[in-house]
């Protein structure tokens, strides 16, 4: 009986334990953190693209990005631009000296990886983009 009563005592405890265990199920209100995270966009450019100054980016197909969104952030070799949310799809990116002239603009695609899982982004906060500048 003794035995028994173990058993019953270990099936319990591995019950309430898978239990526990379904209720912390990977759903968008479990591992999306609070939507105030920012999201930056590492723009990685070649040395041989020239002075380059400043970064702009901008998210749309139709967008034009401009010195006055630009950026001189530098994480390491890429330039960082930072996101209130993580849009997906087509924008562009510009390229400018010092003096605020263009150097290069071309299309990009934004594709967001989950900082934290190293996977593709399930929220819509949390994310980074990575951009490779062709010219």
């Amino acid at each position: 009986m003794l035995s028994s009563g173990r058993n019953f005592l270990i099936t319990l405890a591995l019950g309430t334990g898978a239990s526990a265990l379904a209720g912390c199920s990977i759903t968008p209100d479990s591992i999306c953190p609070d939507y105030d995270q920012p999201n930056p966009v590492w723009i990685h450019v070649p040395e041989s693209s020239g002075e380059v100054h400043a970064v702009a980016l901008c998210a749309g197909s139709g967008c034009t990005p401009t010195i006055d969104e630009s950026t001189n952030t530098r994480n390491g070799e890429a330039w960082v631009v930072t996101f209130d949310s993580t849009p997906d799809g087509p924008g562009r990116i510009a390229l400018f000296n010092a003096a605020g002239v263009r150097l290069h603009e071309e299309p990009i695609d934004l594709q967001w990886t989950d900082v934290r899982f190293g996977a593709d982004l399930q929220c819509r906060t949390g994310g980074r983009a990575d951009v490779w500048v062709e010219g």
